[in-house]
């Protein structure tokens, strides 16, 4: 009698992290809205100088409204990037984000002034957090001033992506926002269905 012998070879492939939930159905919208702009028009410069700071000013108009900023970024000692940009609103907001504090960890803290005329040192300050992993991408945030938190997570298993995300109210001790999102990319179409 003649045995036949078989074998089979098994291998994970490396993935990236799944996409995270805020971009959850973004290709779809991005086709309606981003790709075919109507009434506005925008003009962003990025330029280096020597000594590592990018300056990017941008200018948008919409309509017979203009609007505008002018951002600075530079490496900071300790391996994070920090970010001051002013508006012409007469507003200026910070960001400082310090990337891989461990392996797929990184951590963003994010103020900005008040509106001319307003009172208080500053309208808003943040700090997020982001995790990203093979079959996990997790973020969450809280912000001082308005008292709220954020946490949102998506994972992937092959072409389909599934996620949801939570909004809690500190000073109303409530839930203001939850949603739950899902997505499914082949590669001649992409569907995805959220729940707000």
């Amino acid at each position: 009698p003649h045995h036949t012998r078989v074998s089979a070879h098994c291998s994970r492939a490396r993935t990236m992290a799944p996409t995270a939930f805020k971009d959850i159905g973004k290709l779809c919208s991005d086709l309606l809205s981003k790709d075919y702009k109507t009434g506005s028009n925008s003009v962003e410069v990025k330029s280096k100088v020597p000594n590592g700071i990018t300056f990017t000013p941008k200018a948008d108009k919409t309509g017979d409204k203009f609007s505008g900023s002018l951002a600075a970024k530079s490496a900071v000692p300790g391996g994070a990037d920090l970010e001051v940009t002013l508006k012409t609103s007469g507003v200026m907001s910070a960001s400082l984000e310090a990337a891989n504090m461990m392996k797929g960890l990184s951590l963003t803290l994010d103020c900005e002034t008040p509106a001319p005329g307003k009172p208080g040192l500053l309208s808003s300050g943040k700090g997020t957090l982001d995790y990203k992993t093979d079959a996990l991408t997790a973020k969450g945030s809280y912000d001082y001033y308005r008292g709220d938190a954020h946490a949102a997570a998506s994972s992937a298993f092959k072409a389909l992506t599934f996620g949801a995300c939570a909004d809690y109210s500190v000073s109303k001790s409530s839930l203001s926002k939850y949603a739950a999102a899902c997505q499914y990319v082949a590669p001649d179409f992409t569907v995805c269905a959220k729940l707000n």
